[in-house]
């Protein structure tokens, strides 16, 4: 519900809120891939509320994603596959670079998809700032449909 009210946070505050969400994605001290995470709750919240809802991109295997998936959720298709990619820069390339972009898959934990890394590479490769995975440790299912977070079949 928006109330009207409106807050600011200074720089440096800024900055900190940005570090604690994960904002940014990169490599770690070990050159491992480490993507800003989006928190399943909070984008459930947004979607309900039908505010601040960012662009939802779905890039993992069809079947999957015609079983269940977010509400609002955009198909892309396996971005670990060159036609993922490629349809990946055609479905984004009319955004803005700063559009809030959450991408997600669900066959398996975040940290070891197929299909996070080379999306979010391609987002990034493409200028986009805002982009990050959902936050889902096991799967879709176990960490979003099972939670009756707003899903479409």
């Amino acid at each position: 519900m928006n109330t009207g009210r409106r807050f600011t946070l200074s720089p440096w505050r800024s900055l900190l809120l940005a570090l604690a969400l994960g904002a940014g994605a990169g490599a770690g001290a070990d050159g491992a891939w480490q993507p800003a995470l989006m928190d399943p709750a909070l984008l459930a919240a947004y979607i309900e509320e039908g505010e601040n809802v960012p662009y939802i991109l779905y890039v993992g295997p069809r079947a999957l994603f015609d079983q269940g998936h977010i509400t609002g959720a955009i198909y892309v298709g396996p971005a670990s596959l060159e036609e993922g990619l490629q349809r990946l820069a055609e479905v984004v390339k009319n955004w803005p670079s700063n559009a809030s972009i959450v991408v997600y898959c669900g066959c398996c934990p975040w940290s070891t998809c197929p299909n996070l890394p080379p999306a979010d590479r391609k987002l990034r490769a493409l200028g986009f700032t805002n982009v990050r995975m959902l936050d889902t440790p096991t799967n879709l299912s176990l960490d979003w449909i099972n939670k009756n977070y707003p899903t479409s079949y």
